[in-house]
């Protein structure tokens, strides 16, 4: 099953295609500015240079955050209607996740990129399963969190955290970011051939938190 994976969740576009032998290719853009505009397009150019029409694809992955707001209704709004219009299944796949695919899995992973006020998006797995649900908080609340697991845990952060004290049971290692097409395309193809697929019309993002305007309508009405 051949597999397109797309994630605009932070200031990138990036492009990926895995089928049974694993991730095919990979193209990654800087996104921040003209992101809806360059979407369609740049999914046109990385078929392309991979001999490939969209008729191939079989099937849609899509990073649902936590994220840019505005990235991941950019990701979400292209593959749900590609998938609707095409028929073909769509998975809507953590981000999070996805930052922590590339850790060893024979110990707790755990990843923390930046957030807004200070605070840190988060999640914590065991090899691909979640021990707790992605999450936001500050970043020492996090590393409280993960020295209450009582085991070794592999932490991936991004580098413009600054992180003053590890716990004694916190292993640091390098997170590349940002998340990879490739690897976003990886994680939904093993879900869709289980036939665990999303409902286009009903898939929404993971924001995790208000939008701005959400809360400055909350605000003033409360």
């Amino acid at each position: 099953m051949l597999v397109i994976g797309v994630d605009t969740s932070f200031s990138y576009i990036s492009l990926g295609l895995a089928d049974e032998d694993g991730i095919k290719g990979e193209m990654n853009l800087w996104g921040e500015i003209n992101t809806a505009y360059k979407l369609f397009p740049s999914l046109k150019t990385f078929l392309d240079l991979q001999g490939l029409s969209l008729e191939k694809v079989e099937g849609f992955s899509v990073g649902i955050g936590p994220g840019s707001f505005t990235g991941l209704r950019i990701a979400l709004t292209v593959c749900k209607t590609l998938s609707f219009f095409t028929g073909k299944p769509i998975k809507g796949v953590s981000t999070i996740l996805s930052l922590s695919y590339t850790l060893p899995n024979d110990k707790i992973k755990a990843v923390a990129v930046p957030a807004y006020g200070g605070e840190v998006y988060a999640g914590v797995y065991r090899d691909k399963s979640p021990l707790i649900p992605d999450m936001i908080c500050p970043l020492p609340k996090l590393l409280s969190v993960l020295e209450e697991l009582g085991e070794p845990v592999y932490f991936a952060f991004h580098s413009s955290l600054q992180v003053d004290f590890f716990p004694p049971n916190i292993i640091p290692v390098e997170l590349l970011f940002p998340p990879r097409g490739g690897i976003i395309a990886q994680l939904g193809r093993e879900s869709l051939i289980k036939g665990e697929s999303d409902n286009p019309l009903t898939l929404q993002p993971n924001y995790l938190r208000p939008s701005q305007a959400e809360r400055r309508l909350y605000g003033k009405s409360s």
